[in-house]
This record gives structure tokens, sequence and C-alpha cells, in this order.
């Protein structure tokens, strides 16, 4: 019985320990904070529409339909 008693203690005392960790780290995580932590700023990526590409030349375009010839018997 005393093992039930020390284990239930263990598992409670657990949970208290990982929740009361994810609280503080959830409340340093949506803290407002006025210096910026990223040294560096992320710009829109934007492709060169003026640069003449190549036709593609993909498979899917020359792609047949096979359900049409198995109807056909062929």
């Amino acid at each position: 019985m005393r093992h039930f008693v020390v284990g239930a203690a263990l598992l409670v005392l657990a949970l208290i320990v990982t929740f009361g960790a994810a609280s503080v780290l959830q409340s340093m995580a949506t803290a407002n904070r006025t210096v910026s932590d990223e040294p560096f700023t992320i710009d829109r990526i934007r492709p060169d529409t003026t640069a003449p590409r190549a036709p593609r030349n993909e498979p899917a375009a020359r792609s047949l339909n096979v359900a049409g010839r198995r109807a056909a018997g062929t």
C-alpha cells in the first residue's frame, strides 16, 4: 500500500513540475518585449518577372487517357 501512495505522490509531483515549467515557458514566450530578439529582418521574396524563361517540358502535359482506350477494347 505504501508503494501506491509514494507512486501517486511522485506522479502528482511530476505533473506539477511539468505544467509549472510549461506555464513559465509560455509566459516568457508570449511576453511583450521591447528588445528585438531577431538580429535580421525577413523581406518578401518576389520572383524576377523580367528574366526570359525556357518553355517547360513536363510529362503531365503529354499524358494520355488510358481509360478511354480500355473502354474501346484496344
